[in-house]
C-alpha cells in the first residue's frame, strides 16, 4: 500500500526517473556513453507507456535534452529519408503539415530544454521549412529550449536561424567552413557577420554565447552587435580579429562577469579606450602578446577576480612563455586574488612551478592582507624544490594573517637553494622553535640579504636561540657588525613588536659573527644600522 500511494506521488515519480536519465541532461557530449544513452531512453521510454501517472514525468526526462533535431522531424507521418544513387543521404517532408499533426510535434518540442547539435540540418532538403510554414507561422520548433550547441554552415545557415527561441539562455555556435580560409569569399565572410547580429535581434536575452572558430580576418566592427546583450554574464570568443573596437564593445557590457578571448590589438602607444574597466568581471581567460596584455591590464581594474580565476590567468599568459625563463615579477593590484580557505599561494601559482631556471621570483601586494592569499610553509617548500637556481626570492604585501611561515621556510631554502643571494618573507612564526641539533648546517654562504618583515611570538622565544638557529643556515648575513643606543633609537620605539624583534635578531647575527672572527672590526667598513635599513 505504501508503495503504492508513494508512486501517485509526481515528486516521486519525477525523482525516479530524474535518476533514470541523468546522463541525458549532460549538455558536454564527451561525457555521455552512448550504450548508457540507449538504455536511459529506453527505459524512460517504456516506462511512459505504462500509466498516465508515469507517462508525463518520464516523458519530460526524455525529451529534456536531444543529441539532435531530426528527432522531432520524425514526429510527422510525412517524415521520408532518401539514399541517392551515389550514397548521398538526404530527409524531407512529403506533404504540408495539418494542424493537428503539428500539435502533436509541439506536445513533444515543448518538453525540450537542451539541443547538442543540428547535424541533421546538414542533410534536411529546404523544401521542409516551406511546408511547415502554414501551420508554424512564428512560433519557434523547439518553444522552451534554453541550452543550444550549433555547428552553423555559412552557405545555408537557415535551419539554425529557424532554432532561435526567446527562451534561449545559452549557446555554443561554431562555424562549419568547408573549405581553406583563404579560398572563404568577401560575401561568405559578411555572412558570418549577419549570422551573428541576427541573433542578438532574436535571443537578446542570453546569458552565455561562445563563438568558435570565427573568420581569422573578420572585421572587428562585426562584433559591435555584442552591446545588444543586456543580460549576458559569460561570453567566450575565438577570433584573431578581437580588436580594441570589439573591445570597447564589450566593455560596454554590464552584466558580464565571465570573459574569455583572444585579444590582437594594433599596435599603439596610447592608452587603450574602454567604456568601463571591467572591474565587474569575476572570471578573465585571455591571450595576446605581451605588449598587448601590457595595454589592456593597464586600462582595466579586475577587482573582482578570484583565485581560481587568477590561476587560470597564468596559464594561458604562460602557455607559450619557454621554459628557460629566468626571471618573474608580479604586481597584483586591487582584490585581484581574493581571500579563500580553498586555495594556498602555490595552488594559484602552480602554472609557474615549470620554470625550473628561473633565478628571480618578486611578487608584492599592494593591498590590504584581507586578500592576499594563504602562504604557509609546504608552498615555500614547493617554490624551493622548483626553482632551485633562484638568487632572489621576495614575498612583499602579503599580511601576517594570511601566512603561517616558520623556520621550516628558512630550512627548505637552505636545502634546495643553493645560490639564494636575497629573500625576505612577510612572516615567520618562531613560538616554537627546534633545538639546534635537529636544524642542518647548510651553512649557505651565498645568502647575504635576509629579510622577516615580523616575528610572531618573539616576546616569549629566546631571540638568541633563534639567531643561533638561522647563522647556521645563512652564517654570511649582511647585518649590523656596530650598533649604539642611538644609532637604532628610532626604529626600536616605545613598542616592542616583530619588526623591533627582527632588528634585535640583526644584532645577535652580527655579533655571532664577530664572535666567530675573532677580531674587532674595521669601523670604517662596516654595516651600520639605522633607519634607512
Amino acid at each position: 500500500m505504501a508503495v503504492q500511494r508513494a508512486l501517485t506521488c509526481r515528486d516521486i515519480v519525477t525523482e525516479i526517473f530524474e535518476r533514470v536519465g541523468c546522463t541525458l541532461g549532460a549538455l558536454d557530449c564527451d561525457v555521455i556513453s552512448e550504450m548508457d544513452e540507449a538504455q536511459s531512453r529506453e527505459t524512460l521510454a517504456s516506462s511512459a507507456r505504462v500509466c498516465w501517472a508515469f507517462s508525463e514525468s518520464a516523458l519530460s526526462v526524455l525529451w529534456r535534452s536531444l543529441s539532435d533535431v531530426d528527432v522531432v522531424f520524425k514526429l510527422l507521418p510525412s517524415y521520408c529519408e532518401h539514399h541517392d544513387s551515389d550514397g548521398r543521404y538526404s530527409w524531407f517532408i512529403s506533404e504540408e503539415v495539418t494542424p493537428d499533426q503539428w500539435a502533436r510535434v509541439q506536445w513533444y518540442a515543448k518538453r525540450v530544454r537542451a539541443l547538442r547539435n543540428i547535424f541533421s540540418f546538414n542533410t534536411m532538403r529546404p523544401a521542409v521549412w516551406a511546408l511547415l510554414e502554414g501551420v508554424r507561422g512564428d512560433q519557434p520548433l523547439l518553444p522552451n529550449l534554453f541550452f543550444l550547441n550549433a555547428c552553423v554552415s555559412i552557405e545555408d545557415p537557415s535551419g539554425f536561424m529557424h532554432l532561435l527561441p526567446p527562451s534561449l539562455r545559452t549557446l555554443n555556435i561554431t562555424f562549419d567552413i568547408r573549405k581553406p580560409l583563404e579560398q572563404v569569399s568577401a560575401a561568405e565572410a559578411s555572412l558570418v557577420g549577419t549570422v551573428l547580429r541576427a541573433i542578438s535581434s532574436r535571443v537578446s536575452h542570453l546569458h552565455e554565447l561562445y563563438v568558435h572558430d570565427m573568420l581569422p580576418y573578420l572585421p572587428s566592427s562585426s562584433l559591435t552587435f555584442l552591446r545588444n546583450f543586456h543580460q549576458m554574464r559569460t561570453l567566450r570568443i575565438e577570433s584573431d580579429t578581437f580588436g580594441s573596437e570589439a573591445l570597447f564593445t564589450v566593455s560596454q557590457m554590464s552584466s558580464l562577469s565571465v570573459l574569455e578571448v583572444d585579444i590582437s590589438l594594433q599596435t599603439a602607444t596610447e592608452a587603450l579606450k574602454l567604456a568601463n574597466d571591467f572591474g565587474l568581471l569575476s572570471e578573465l581567460h585571455i591571450t595576446g602578446s605581451l605588449v598587448q596584455l601590457c595595454r589592456f591590464f593597464t586600462a582595466t581594474h579586475l577587482r573582482n577576480l578570484r583565485q581560481q580565476a587568477f590561476h587560470d590567468a597564468l596559464v594561458r599568459i604562460t602557455a607559450n612563455v619557454s621554459p628557460l625563463l629566468t626571471e618573474i615579477r608580479i604586481y597584483p593590484t586591487g582584490d585581484a586574488v581574493a581571500t579563500s580557505a580553498t586555495y594556498t599561494s602555490s595552488q594559484i601559482l602552480r602554472p609557474l612551478l615549470r620554470f625550473g631556471q628561473l633565478t628571480v621570483f618578486v611578487i608584492f601586494f599592494n593591498f590590504t592582507s584581507e586578500y592576499s592569499p594563504k602562504f604557509v610553509d609546504d608552498d615555500i617548500a614547493t617554490f624551493a624544490a622548483s626553482w632551485r637556481k633562484l638568487d632572489d626570492f621576495c614575498v612583499a604585501g602579503a599580511g601576517t594573517t594570511r601566512c603561517n611561515l616558520t623556520l621550516s621556510s628558512l630550512i627548505a631554502f637552505a636545502h634546495h637553494c643553493p645560490s639564494l643571494r636575497y629573500l625576505e618573507l612577510p612572516m615567520l612564526d618562531i613560538k616554537t622553535l627546534p633545538p639546534q641539533s635537529s636544524v642542518p648546517g647548510f651553512a649557505r654562504g651565498s645568502m647575504r640579504h635576509l629579510h622577516v618583515n615580523s616575528l610572531v611570538g618573539s616576546s616569549e622565544v629566546n631571540l638568541l636561540h633563534f639567531a643561533v638557529l638561522v647563522d647556521r643556515l645563512y652564517p654570511s648575513l649582511n647585518v649590523p657588525q656596530f650598533a649604539t643606543t642611538t644609532s637604532f633609537k628610532a626604529d626600536m620605539g616605545s613598542d616592542w613588536n616583530g619588526w623591533n624583534a627582527w632588528l634585535i635578531t640583526q644584532l645577535l647575527l652580527g655579533a655571532i659573527q664577530l664572535s666567530r672572527a675573532h677580531l674587532v672590526p674595521d669601523l670604517s667598513d662596516v654595516h651600520v644600522l639605522s633607519a634607512q635599513q
